[in-house]
C-alpha cells in the first residue's frame, strides 16, 4: 500500500516535472506558479519540496 502511495506520488512529481521544463523552455515562470497556485495550492509547494530532497 505505502510502496504504491509513494510509486503514485513519483509519478506525479514527474509530470509536474515535464511541466516545469516546458514553461522553464518558454520562460514564463510566473505562469507556472500561478497556474498550480490556481488549479492546486499545495502542488508547486510539492515540487519544491521533493525537489529540494533530491
Amino acid at each position: 500500500m505505502l510502496e504504491l502511495n509513494l510509486k503514485n506520488k513519483f509519478s506525479l512529481y514527474c509530470l509536474y516535472f515535464k511541466i516545469f521544463i516546458k514553461e522553464l523552455v518558454l520562460n514564463n515562470i510566473k505562469h507556472y506558479v500561478d497556474y498550480f497556485r490556481v488549479n492546486n495550492l499545495y502542488s508547486a509547494y510539492f515540487i519544491f519540496i521533493v525537489d529540494y530532497k533530491l
